[in-house]
């Protein structure tokens, strides 16, 4: 009988002609060159997958030239404190990152430098999760900031967006002439943007906080307890006296 060791290559070796010339790699896996004891495939397969990677990755590295790590973050890049619209800063980083030829490793590296105020406490957040990707034996770089700049978008965005209906429903007000039904309408719209889980309680206390002392002395006392009742109430003989 042959000897079976003789038989096997070295998958050490096999890496070689993947990094040589990457096409080779589909080629190399559905096709090893010897017939391989399962566990050795295994082994095998997962050698040539890793060293496929590895070689793209380099690749790209080629077309990036990142600034010394003395260099100071913010100068290079912009930095963001959650105030604005994320995606405009996501977008801005992003567009002069590729410009810099700055790479996803770099960023991650100095990740902190580019968040302050309200984004570095969300940043602080995503802290263990970043240390658990990167932990991996070949971090997909790319792929982590991808990922991390859509958490941040979807967050900061998120809750820029409630704060604008906040504002825009602490401003909306009931006054003499105006159609009770438009603003309940417009009332009801914000506030399930801000809470679309908002009770029957909250949406009539808010209701009632836009009117002014007059009409909200008006409708106390009056059993109000959701927005269909409010708007009845204000559409009564009762209450057109006032508008």
């Amino acid at each position: 009988m042959a000897n079976r060791n003789n038989a096997i290559p070295n998958p050490l070796n096999a890496p070689e002609q993947v990094l040589q010339n990457p096409a080779n790699a589909p080629e190399l896996l559905h096709n090893p060159p010897l017939q391989l004891a399962p566990d050795m495939l295994i082994q095998f397969q997962e050698l040539i997958r890793q060293n496929a990677v590895l070689f793209e990755r380099l690749r790209i590295a080629e077309n990036q030239r990142d600034p010394p790590s003395y260099s100071d973050p913010t100068r290079i890049l912009p930095s963001y404190d959650g105030s604005s619209v994320c995606q405009e800063f996501i977008t801005e980083f992003e567009n002069s990152r590729r410009l810099k030829r700055i790479s996803s490793q770099w960023v991650l590296s100095n990740i902190s430098h580019f968040f302050s105020g309200a984004a570095q406490v969300w940043l602080q957040s995503e802290k263990r999760n970043l240390a658990v990707q990167l932990s991996v034996a070949l971090p997909d770089y790319d792929q982590i900031w991808a990922d991390t700049r859509a958490r941040c978008v979807e967050f900061f965005d998120t809750t820029n967006r409630i704060r604008t209906y906040k504002a825009k429903n602490k401003a909306l007000k009931f006054q003499a002439g105006d159609d009770p039904v438009n603003y309940v309408a417009e009332k009801l719209s914000l506030l399930r943007s801000i809470n679309n889980a908002m009770t029957n309680e909250d949406l009539v206390e808010n209701l009632m906080g836009g009117l002014t002392s007059e009409y909200y002395l008006h409708l106390t006392g009056r059993g109000i307890d959701n927005p269909q009742t409010f708007l009845r109430v204000c559409r009564c003989s009762q209450c057109s006296q006032f508008t």
